[in-house]
């Protein structure tokens, strides 16, 4: 027999507050968010041969949590130029630079691209992809899969 039955301190919990039919993302605030950086910046950088510098602004600034298609649409471009911009000799270079959740951003990117398949870019996202999955390990494949934030 349990000693203390009489114990209604159980009862202070509402749980209500767990309902699955209440629940709100942790990163409301952040859904009408505008990233910092323009495309124009980014090319820039890019094309004044920062490329490692680019990525990062890029990867930083990714508008994720944004629901305006137009903005997505064109930062996927972005980093589309980004990826074709590194040569593969420098691929493993920039990749090692990436912190966890910058190489995560990275792989939403290169599973994006791979939906859209095209001859020039195909190549190209594989190098990334391999480079991105040696560098962050099976567990930022799986982050990024399991992710309901798309880029």
């Amino acid at each position: 027999m349990s000693k203390n039955t009489a114990s209604n301190r159980f009862r202070k919990v509402n749980v209500d507050e767990y309902d699955e039919d209440k629940f709100q993302d942790e990163d409301v605030a952040e859904e009408g968010a505008v990233p910092a950086v323009n495309s124009s910046d980014i090319r820039r950088m890019l094309n004044g041969g920062d490329k490692a510098e680019a990525l990062k602004t890029a990867l930083n600034n990714a508008p994720l949590a944004s629901k305006d298609q137009s903005v997505k649409a064109e930062h996927v471009k972005v980093m589309l130029e980004i990826f074709r911009a590194v040569k593969s000799s420098e691929l493993a270079d920039i990749v090692k630079g990436l912190s966890q959740g910058e190489t995560d951003v990275a792989m939403k990117y290169v599973y994006k691209g791979m939906q859209t398949p095209d001859e020039a870019y195909s190549n190209v996202l594989l190098q990334w992809h391999s480079q991105l999955t040696a560098h962050g390990g099976l567990g930022s494949v799986v982050r990024v899969l399991s992710d309901r934030k798309q880029a």
